[in-house]
C-alpha cells in the first residue's frame, strides 16, 4: 500500500524554533554564534571578483604566451590587495 510508505515531513524552521525557545535565555548569544559559524561554513562564497577574474584570465593568456610580466608589475598587482608580493 501506498500509505505504508510515506515519509514524514520535517518542518526544520518549525523545529529549530521550538528548540530555540526551550535554550535558557543566557546561552542564546552561543547558539546565535554557532548558528552564524554553520551558515558561514556552509555557504558558497564568490570567489574572485570580476575586476579579478579578468586579470587573471588576462595573466593566464599572457602566460600561455611565454610573457611574463617584469617584478615591478607584480608587485604592483599584489600593492591592491597590501600582500607582500
Amino acid at each position: 500500500m501506498k500509505g505504508e510508505l510515506t515519509m514524514a515531513i520535517i518542518n526544520y524552521a518549525q523545529v529549530l524554533h521550538q528548540e530555540i525557545e526551550q535554550t535558557p535565555q543566557e546561552y542564546l548569544g552561543a547558539l546565535l554564534n554557532i548558528v552564524h559559524t554553520f551558515k558561514e561554513s556552509v555557504t558558497e562564497k564568490p570567489l574572485l571578483n570580476e575586476e579579478t577574474r579578468l586579470a587573471l584570465a588576462e595573466g593566464q593568456k599572457q602566460a600561455d604566451k611565454g610573457q611574463f610580466a617584469i617584478d615591478d608589475e607584480v608587485t604592483n598587482f599584489f600593492k591592491k590587495w597590501d600582500v607582500d608580493a
